[in-house]
């Protein structure tokens, strides 16, 4: 398991129980905030306060590629996640109005191929989302702001369905609103199963759909067209961040300095 560890500069590696077992790429990608692991010994990682792509070896900490601000085109501002789909690679932006969207790139050359999504909060809409994840033909995102998940068809980027609560959207207001804050009085946030309020993690296994929410504190487990299964709550009440499902577990991100293993039940 390999985390990205954002204050200490550096990727690092822990056991299947949850012991740290090495440092790498120690100072070799500034603020890493997300990677995705290319199967050959190296890996995508996002320099998040540099807003750059890297491609690194695992072993060695070598740089082999980059890509800047330039080579990302209009999508450049505040990468937050990646994903990797065949030959495909998905970068999720999110940073302001208009570079919201989610990029597919050659996942060897960082080639731009196309980009799909917006900002909003209309159906087909994002508004600050945290993390995707990939199963066959199908793009889900966490869709924090919105309060839900969103399915998108990855060979064209078509909106397949929307993952949460029904409800008006509130008015968004650029000179007034935080761009990462919930909006009072906004119908799709939700505390039933099945309803969101700021999901941050969105993961596969199992044939089932993993979400994290960072205000709502807990996990919910899904089948991949939504109906809500189970709720787990928070280990230690804190806010959660990204998950991952590996095996038997699901590890997740707790407050800003902790990581979560749990061991999924039969």
């Amino acid at each position: 398991m390999l985390v990205p560890d954002y204050g200490n500069v550096c990727l690092k590696q822990f056991s299947t129980q949850g012991q740290q077992e090495a440092v790498l790429c120690e100072d070799v990608v500034n603020t890493p905030c997300a990677l995705a692991l290319m199967g050959d010994g190296t890996a995508w990682v996002i320099a998040s306060d540099d807003q750059l792509l890297v491609r690194v070896n695992l072993t060695t900490g070598a740089r082999l590629s980059e890509l800047s601000s330039g080579d990302l085109r209009h999508w450049c501002f505040s990468l937050n996640d990646l994903a990797l789909a065949g030959d495909a690679l998905l970068v999720l932006s999110a940073g302001d109005i208009e570079s919201t969207c989610i990029a597919v790139l050659s996942a060897e050359t960082g080639d731009f191929r196309f980009s799909f999504g917006e900002f909003g909060s209309d159906d087909a809409q994002l508004r600050a989302p945290e993390s995707l994840t990939v199963h066959g033909d199908l793009v889900y995102v966490a869709d924090m702001c919105n309060h839900r998940i969103q399915v998108y068809q990855l060979s064209d980027g078509r909106h397949v369905r929307s993952i949460g609560r029904a409800g008006q959207a509130p008015v968004w207001d650029e000179g007034e609103n935080d761009l990462y804050a919930s909006i009072d009085g906004d119908e799709r946030m939700g505390s039933a199963p099945g309803e969101f309020d700021e999901p941050c993690g969105v993961a596969i296994g199992h044939g089932r759909l993993y979400v994290s929410e960072r205000h709502g504190r807990r996990i919910q487990v899904l089948t991949l067209e939504g109906e809500p299964l189970h709720v787990i709550a928070s280990p230690d009440g804190k806010s959660l961040g990204g998950l991952c499902v590996d095996g038997d577990r699901v590890w997740v991100i707790a407050g800003s300095s902790n990581v979560h293993l749990l061991e999924l039940a039969d």
